[in-house]
């Protein structure tokens, strides 16, 4: 039976599946406060990867969230006797687990060739990026009730533990260089993000570069500019993380999942990304008033940004703060 508003607002127990990347995590998110909007006693669960865990913690709209890595999507969904999944993502072995799993109303893309698993399907190429992606997201839910909503980023939990741990960087006003992406991007060249450093110390911010481990060679070089530059790279777990860009006053980084727990903190943001729509500043930009996105004149050779031209823009930005 296709899923109408009024047989949605007849269900009881809904879940979410996005086992990806943070930043996939932080643009999902939205969908959990549209379907409390629209029946604030649905039970809503979430399916993640375990270390998005900092994401969802303390989140008052989820009921309760499950991570693959410790349990099989088809024992949670018999389990907890979920009625409908949402994919965000389509995925062939998450459509298979729901289907023997019992969940009745599986809402997925009609564009794979494993689309026939989804009893709802989407008709929406998110390859073309007419939207946002947290808007693909919430659309999905639009399908179904033919009504518009908000889309609106879900504030993650902030420790006061660590914001008291990392208080020493505090003193001072201080922007976050986040120059990695983990692979999940088209990266800002090292020489550019030197210039960059450059230029912020010289409107007299502070500097902290965060970055995983894997990551701290990159981070290193940057530090070794100047002894005002603290490096924290492979220091800090995410709730950390999330603590210290709690704080700050800008961040600047690729097109990865640091920027968009930024955004949903409210946080400027600085954001370095290619042309192509399917990996552009149109689908994956920080879902914010408040930032600045910077990109080649075309294509996606992120060389081919002009220094001088991103070095005016990103002066004129931290003028503002």
């Amino acid at each position: 039976m296709v899923l109408t508003k009024e047989s949605l607002l007849n269900l009881k127990r809904i879940a979410i599946i996005r086992t990806d990347k943070l930043g996939d995590m932080v643009l999902t998110l939205p969908m959990v406060r549209i379907l409390k909007q629209i029946n604030p006693n649905f039970r809503v669960f979430i399916i993640a990867s375990k270390y998005t865990e900092p994401l969802l913690i303390h989140q008052e709209l989820i009921d309760r969230y499950y991570f693959i890595n410790e349990e099989k999507i088809n024992r949670i969904i018999k389990t907890n006797d979920i009625e409908a999944v949402f994919f965000p993502r389509a995925d062939f072995g998450e459509a298979i687990q729901a289907l023997t799993g019992g969940a009745k109303h599986r809402i997925g893309t009609a564009y794979r060739f494993f689309s026939f698993l989804y009893n709802q399907k989407i008709y929406e190429h998110r390859k073309i990026s007419k939207f946002h992606e947290a808007e693909y997201n919430t659309r999905m839910i639009s399908s179904i009730t033919n009504e518009q909503y908000k889309t609106e980023l879900l504030r993650p939990y902030v420790e006061q533990l660590h914001i008291q741990k990392l208080s020493q960087f505090f003193d001072i006003p201080f922007v976050i260089l986040h120059p990695g992406s983990g692979g999940s991007a088209r990266d800002l060249p090292i020489g550019k993000w030197k210039l960059i450093a450059k230029e912020t110390l010289r409107k007299d911010f502070n500097i902290i570069i965060t970055g995983t481990e894997n990551e701290k060679y990159l981070c290193d070089e940057i530090s070794r500019m100047d002894k005002k530059i603290i490096n924290l790279s492979g220091k800090l777990n995410l709730s950390e993380l999330i603590a210290l860009i709690s704080k700050t006053e800008l961040l600047f980084a690729n097109s990865t999942g640091i920027i968009h727990i930024a955004a949903s903190l409210n946080i400027k943001t600085v954001g370095f990304y290619p042309n192509s729509p399917f990996i552009g500043a149109e689908r994956w930009k920080p879902y914010s008033d408040n930032c600045l996105i910077i990109k080649p004149t075309s294509g996606d050779d992120m060389n081919l940004i002009a220094d001088n031209d991103m070095l005016l823009s990103i002066s004129n930005f931290l003028n503002s703060l």
